[in-house]
């Protein structure tokens, strides 16, 4: 079937279901219990299950990509202005505190050790991995490594330490 008849065939199940729409609504009006009880209602009832699978399997196709956008959009507003943001907000924390809170949410400042986020499992060299029931990076070996040694481990990224920050909705 080409993709213009099932096109065609899309709008007339869909005037159907319109159709069958509407006379359950003039039923519930009228104080009728709408009823299946005739092929065309059966057809409605079948077009409307499938319409919310239909819709669900787009929606799961959608969110990778929303997901992605909003993602996208959350690290281009960090980049413009987490440093202001971090300078201004600092200013309102009362002494001896750590946190501030706003009528948007609650800003936490808490300080962080260094350490280290394994970004490339795969780069990883092989005495850099321990043994468990399944091979995993040897964290303390890659810290020891990287932040007592000073070693550029090859999928390893360095946390430095510094204060970390954390929003909570309110």
């Amino acid at each position: 079937m080409t993709e213009y008849m099932e096109a065609s065939v899309e709008r007339a199940r869909t005037k159907e279901e319109q159709k069958a729409d509407y006379q359950a609504a003039v039923e519930l009006e009228r104080g009728e219990a709408f009823r299946i009880d005739d092929l065309q209602k059966c057809e409605w009832y079948m077009g409307k299950i499938n319409g919310y699978k239909r819709e669900r399997e787009a929606l799961k196709k959608n969110y990778e990509r929303l997901k992605v956008q909003l993602e996208n959009k959350e690290e281009f507003l960090k980049a413009l202005y987490e440093y202001q943001f971090l300078e201004t907000i600092r200013e309102f924390i009362p002494e001896g505190k750590k946190s501030v809170n706003t009528l948007k949410g609650k800003f936490q400042l808490r300080h962080r050790k260094a350490g280290i986020k394994v970004v490339e499992k795969d780069r990883l060299p092989e005495d850099f991995f321990k043994e468990k029931i399944s091979t995993v990076p040897d964290t303390d070996k890659i810290k020891e490594a990287c932040l007592e040694h000073g070693e550029m481990v090859p999928g390893v990224e360095v946390i430095p330490e510094g204060d970390a920050h954390y929003i909570q909705e309110i």
